[in-house]
């Protein structure tokens, strides 16, 4: 397991050498900090495969630019001689961590681990930085003039802003452990003060 973990980073690091969504090796790196500061708390499952999950979950994203290589994970697995087992079970995992596929009936004990450090490194200052960054690369507008106003507000604008509204402050809810849900208040806080000067700047 260590030595494909070792391949893992180095595969890994090549495949997202160019992502500027956020979703970027430094992202893995964070996503696998974070993971191991849950299992410490939580101790749920094999700190191993939870560092395999963590490094391989954004491989197939079809969202970011690793969707332009010709070799899906399962190839890479393939090629790197993984048991079927184990294969299944990294398939199954990284397939359901996102917050648009995720199913979280189907995760493993170290996939819920992963999928909150995942949420939680997309919420807080580092959040913020990756939504903008994301939004500019996507060519979604800052701010749709309605965003802001609660009333009028639709989710359908497509900026960064309404993204706010319609994911991430959704996220602090959707942790599946507890130590995730105490590490997500911070962050949800900070970046509801975020949003609230950004509000109190638009109409100045």
């Amino acid at each position: 397991m260590e030595h494909l973990i070792k391949e893992a980073e180095a595969f890994v690091k090549d495949r997202f050498k160019e992502e500027v969504t956020g979703h970027d090796w430094l992202h893995m790196e964070r996503v696998r900090k974070l993971s191991f500061l849950i299992w410490e708390h939580e101790r749920a499952g094999d700190p191993l495969y939870i560092d395999l999950v963590a490094l391989l979950h954004d491989v197939d994203d079809d969202k970011l630019a690793s969707k332009e290589h010709t070799h899906t994970l399962k190839d890479w697995l393939i090629n790197m001689g993984v048991q079927q087992d184990l294969m299944q079970n990294l398939l199954t995992d990284t397939a359901n961590i996102s917050y648009r596929k995720g199913i979280r009936s189907l995760l493993s004990p170290e996939a819920l681990i992963v999928q909150d450090a995942d949420r939680l490194d997309a919420m807080g200052a580092i959040g913020i930085a990756r939504a903008f960054a994301y939004g500019a690369k996507s060519g979604q507008m800052i701010c749709h003039k309605d965003d802001l106003n609660d009333r009028m507000r639709d989710k359908g604008s497509g900026s960064t802003v309404a993204h706010f509204y319609d994911k991430l402050l959704v996220l602090k809810d959707l942790m599946n452990t507890k130590t995730g849900r105490e590490m997500a208040e911070e962050r949800h806080e900070f970046m509801q003060d975020f949003l609230c000067q950004f509000k109190k700047e638009w109409k100045e």
